[in-house]
């Protein structure tokens, strides 16, 4: 609960930050470019800001319109239905993405080279979307129940375990570490001593994981161990030979439906919500979209309505 709570907090300031640079960012933009600007000066040779978004949109410009179309048309919906986005919805959306990584290192590696306002304005359209497709759904009481009924192992909290470790080359030098061990050593010094890995500098240890978060000869070695004792012998795996120490164990949680309930909302709501591509097939349908550049008009196809595209400036 307390990993959770910290996670709310960290997306709400985050939320707040990435808000406050998408304004900046905006703003930045606007004011510092004309198409008769230098963006840089090659051996003398100028690149102009008119000549490099002409290339950036030969490259992407249909992509990129298509986006800010569509996000259009969502947040004009947005408005009509008089929902509204928040900071707690975006910062759900935030959550949402994160899970789908195996931890924070990859999620933070996706996120290289997307600038805070586009993070920002993707997390906003996704709030959006969401609102708009779960808007007319009703979940009865009996409904919630049903669904934990049926899914209560999506609900367990499974066994973990905290431990330490300390990982060598050989097994010889596994077996000298359990020896000085035995004579009373200190796993956490030992560890800081001879550990090959980043644990290391916090004495060996890997905090809380479950059974299938490390290799099969570690996780088995590691829960059969009693609180406080460590291996009597190496325990080989494909990265070298470990010693490890149990520190705490953490026994599986089955939640209660109080305890869940708003977890199984959602999930319900998430099966009943209009999918996004059907609410942007019809939000394109049902637009008016009056076409200054005749060379877009069939940005969308079919979908989009027939409109006279007006007089199409010189390109």
């Amino acid at each position: 609960m307390r990993n959770k709570l910290r996670s709310w907090i960290f997306a709400a300031v985050f939320i707040a930050l990435l808000a406050g640079a998408a304004a900046a960012e905006e703003k930045t933009v606007a004011s510092e470019t004309k198409d008769n600007d230098i963006v840089v000066v090659v051996n003398g040779q100028p690149i102009t800001a008119f000549k490099f978004y002409a290339e950036l949109e030969d490259k992407a410009g249909s992509q990129i319109l298509q986006n800010l179309i569509m996000e259009s048309l969502i947040l004009q919906e947005v408005e009509k239905q008089k929902l509204s986005i928040t900071d707690n919805d975006i910062a759900q959306q935030l959550e949402t993405l994160r899970k789908q990584f195996p931890n924070d290192q990859s999620f933070q590696y996706a996120l290289m080279g997307v600038s805070q306002a586009e993070l920002y304005s993707q997390l906003k359209v996704q709030a959006a979307l969401w609102k708009l497709g779960t808007r007319n759904v009703t979940i009865t009481d009996d409904e919630l129940t049903k669904y934990f009924e049926e899914h209560k192992d999506e609900y367990k909290e499974p066994e973990e375990v905290r431990a330490r470790h300390i990982l060598v080359k050989t097994e010889d030098e596994a077996k000298k570490i359990i020896s000085q061990l035995d004579a009373g050593g200190d796993f956490a010094e030992l560890a800081k001593a001879n550990g090959l890995d980043g644990t290391k500098d916090t004495g060996g240890d890997l905090g809380f994981f479950t059974y299938g978060d490390m290799v099969p000869e570690f996780s088995k070695a590691a829960f059969a161990l009693e609180i406080g004792k460590y291996t009597k012998e190496p325990v080989k795996t494909q990265f070298g030979f470990h010693v490890i120490k149990l520190e705490e164990r953490k026994e599986e949680k089955v939640h209660t439906f109080d305890e869940v309930k708003e977890q199984v909302r959602q999930a319900i709501l998430k099966e009943k919500a209009t999918p996004s591509q059907q609410i942007m097939e019809e939000l394109v349908k049902n637009a008016k979209l009056d076409w200054k550049w005749e060379r877009y008009s069939n940005l969308f196809g079919t979908l989009a309505p027939a409109s006279a595209p007006s007089q199409e400036p010189a390109k």
